[in-house]
């Protein structure tokens, strides 16, 4: 067997031996409304692997600072039907550089809603997606704290969407925001099934991409308001963010 082959095959192996693991272990470690989806997610990844060719990785690498820049005015011409606002908040997510980011304020329903949009191509321990470096809020000096955190489910026009929300607060104010990942089309808030969706992506050629989407809020007297400006934000406007994020994804450099 020759050396090529060996790695190739010896690569198969220890993806595949991961992904059968996450597919028994996944009723231990999920929640059980979960563990059918994580478990078709590595049914499907196995299978695309069995067929999958080796990557080109010295293309995947030429290609990587030529098709960076051109993400920029891909992402930025995402447009929302609410009007624009001025900037409501100083607060940041404490997430790895991403190739480019798109953070916009607007009006929705007489309430402030922000929306900040991380998108990675070419990950590197320096700029990825799922780590535990990315969290909401610095560990080193931030104004910011975060207070709570749980998934909703929420219903955006007739579109389930599986949402994270987190409760931040500091000396200025406090806010609502909803966050969830954008990898291969799909949203979801899981780590472990983001990952899953990375492994199913990268081995049909489909690069590396993926984002990550938050809106933000003023949380106010109760969170039940922010929840219905950010509801009713999502439900103008998803299906366009979902538009741009696959049109930039199929740019060159983000399928291979």
């Amino acid at each position: 067997m020759s050396t090529a082959l060996a790695q190739k095959t010896g690569t198969c192996r220890a993806s595949l031996a991961l992904l059968a693991a996450l597919f028994a272990l996944s009723p231990a470690l999920l929640r059980p409304a979960m563990a059918d989806t994580v478990k078709k997610a590595a049914i499907d990844a196995i299978a695309a692997m069995s067929h999958a060719k080796a990557p080109d990785f010295r293309a995947f690498l030429a290609s990587a600072a030529a098709a960076q820049p051109a993400l920029a005015p891909a992402v930025a011409a995402y447009t929302a039907k609410a009007p624009l606002a001025a900037a409501f908040t100083d607060w940041q997510p404490a997430y790895t550089a991403p190739a480019v980011s798109l953070r916009r304020y607007y009006v929705q329903q007489n309430q402030q809603v922000g929306l900040s949009l991380l998108y990675y191509r070419h990950q590197t321990e320096a700029s990825k997606l799922i780590t535990s470096m990315n969290r909401l809020t610095s560990m080193v000096n931030s104004p910011w704290n975060l207070t709570g955190g749980a998934v909703r489910n929420e219903t955006v026009a007739g579109r389930g969407l599986a949402v994270r929300e987190s409760t931040l607060n500091s000396a200025d104010g406090a806010l609502l925001v909803w966050h969830w990942y954008w990898i291969d089309g799909r949203a979801t808030t899981s780590n472990t099934m983001g990952k899953l969706l990375q492994i199913r992506q990268r081995v049909l050629g489909g690069g590396d991409d993926g984002a990550a989407v938050m809106l933000f809020a003023p949380l106010g007297d109760h969170p039940d308001g922010a929840r219905a400006a950010m509801r009713a934000f999502l439900a103008d406007n998803l299906g366009a963010l979902d538009t741009t994020l696959a049109r930039v994804r199929a740019q060159q450099g983000g399928r291979r």
